[in-house]
């Protein structure tokens, strides 16, 4: 696979991860789930922790791919450092106990 295509695939699956959770602030924030029994509060602090969990990543240097689909968005990191990982699992210990409150 060409270096220019490596490139346009990590950026497009940044843009995905960060898409996934802007979505996920939107969607609360437009109250979008109250009808499907979520709390807008609760998408918001998802959509948050989707965000912080993605820099972690992008700052560690972790490769990303798109994951693009009829009903979903994101991506796929590889090559996360054990330090990197610890943090992200922190970040969504605190996320989904904070979206708990909810």
């Amino acid at each position: 696979m060409p270096s220019w295509l490596k490139k346009l695939l990590h950026i497009g699956g940044i843009v995905c991860a960060y898409l996934a959770g802007g979505l996920l602030v939107l969607a609360g924030i437009l109250d979008w789930g109250a009808k499907g029994g979520q709390p807008p509060g609760q998408l918001i602090t998802l959509g948050i922790m989707a965000i912080l969990a993605s820099t972690v990543a992008v700052i560690d240097g972790a490769r990303a791919m798109p994951s693009l689909g009829i009903w979903r968005v994101g991506a796929k990191f590889e090559g996360l450092s054990d330090l990197a990982v610890i943090i992200i699992i922190v970040i969504l210990a605190a996320g989904f106990g904070i979206s708990m409150a909810f």
